[in-house]
């Protein structure tokens, strides 16, 4: 179970790889040189041309010039080796081994003028533009094998024609601030309505409208699953949601709270510590902020996991009725445990808490 290591592998390689094509992409345009440029993300390491920085000299450290200095400065070069050409006669124009050096705005005009140019020349253009569509077809085909192993390790209510994956900005509205559950359960027509809600007011009216199709989805998840190490939580997720079924969803939210409270300590909490911790210090706790937390999705590259342990830090936002805190409405395990008002207990919050508990089950068994 490797998502319970505390060490997480960075899942950077295929990514890496699209990353870098982009980068190389987006300097073309800004006019810098596609043979020459090098642009590499890695986490905790500065992109440069040294091998190591002992062999920066330190005033090259403190006054080096910054992005937009290099690109306007690339753009200048650019210009300059332009009206260079543009000066000479076109059967002058020798660019036979040079053209993979160019810059592409230098390029694109030749190509506009290739007619014009010596055979050579023409000839040594002919070839890069075959390279380069072959360079797209090959960076098509890595886009398409990379979504297909992402898609792949989507939990199975993701992989559906009819689910779209969000934005990350969108998955941290709906995971970290709403602490929506959104692995394994809900079903895949429900995660898409989900998905495609405009609020979490509707997101939360969507789950209690489908009350019936997540309880069977929940049921369904929980009989296929074995494993000995979570036979009590699993047996308290059966309880829970045949006491939804029955219509008593006071009682199943209750119960179901108190399983995920207890399954998160036993085996989130004791690899990530601070993994449903929203503050530390009097500061912010959300993913990726420790090593103690969940890592961020810029970290690591675990859907499966991140979809399950992100949704749970929003499952515990913490509620203080002795500070004259208001009782949240979103389903929190804090105001579950510490209240019984009508306003934390509701259909969706029972719902809500119970999808928590199955997907963390279900991550536990099959990751």
């Amino acid at each position: 179970m490797p998502w319970r290591e505390t060490h997480w592998s960075s899942g950077a390689e295929l990514t890496g790889h699209l990353v870098h094509l982009m980068c190389l992409t987006v300097c073309r345009h800004r006019g810098l040189c596609p043979g020459q440029t090098a642009l590499r993300q890695r986490r905790g390491v500065t992109a440069h041309t040294f091998d190591s920085v002992s062999d920066v000299p330190d005033e090259s450290l403190s006054n080096k010039p910054s992005i937009d200095e290099l690109l306007d400065q690339a753009k200048a070069r650019a210009d300059a080796m332009l009206a260079a050409f543009m000066a000479q006669d076109p059967l002058d124009i020798d660019v036979a081994g040079r053209v993979e050096f160019l810059p592409r705005r230098v390029l694109d005009a030749l190509v506009e003028m290739k007619d014009q140019l010596n055979e050579a020349s023409q000839t040594a253009i002919d070839e890069w533009q075959e390279r380069q569509r072959q360079r797209a077809r090959e960076l098509w085909e890595l886009m398409e094998r990379n979504h297909a192993l992402f898609v792949a390790s989507l939990p199975p209510n993701w992989q559906t024609p009819e689910v779209e994956f969000p934005g990350l900005s969108e998955l941290e509205e709906l995971q970290l601030k709403e602490g929506i559950p959104l692995a394994w359960v809900p079903p895949n027509h429900v995660l898409r309505r989900v998905l495609q809600a405009k609020s979490a007011t509707s997101r939360r009216r969507i789950i209690a409208a489908e009350a019936s199709a997540i309880l069977s989805a929940c049921m369904k998840e929980l009989r296929r699953l074995t494993s000995q190490e979570t036979t009590e939580w699993r047996r308290s997720a059966v309880e829970a949601a045949r006491v939804m079924k029955s219509g008593h969803w006071r009682a199943g939210q209750a119960l179901s709270a108190i399983a995920l409270d207890t399954a998160a300590d036993t085996f989130v909490r004791s690899s990530f510590s601070d993994a449903t911790r929203h503050l530390r210090d009097g500061k912010p706790n959300p993913p990726g902020s420790s090593p103690l937390t969940a890592p961020s999705w810029d970290e690591v590259d675990y859907p499966r996991a991140l979809l399950v342990l992100h949704s749970l830090y929003g499952a515990f936002h913490t509620y203080r009725a002795k500070n004259g805190e208001p009782l949240p409405r979103q389903f929190t395990r804090h105001g579950t445990v510490h209240s019984m008002g009508g306003t934390q207990y509701s259909k969706a919050n029972a719902l809500i808490a119970l999808m928590h508990l199955v997907g963390l089950l279900c991550l536990i068994e099959d990751d």
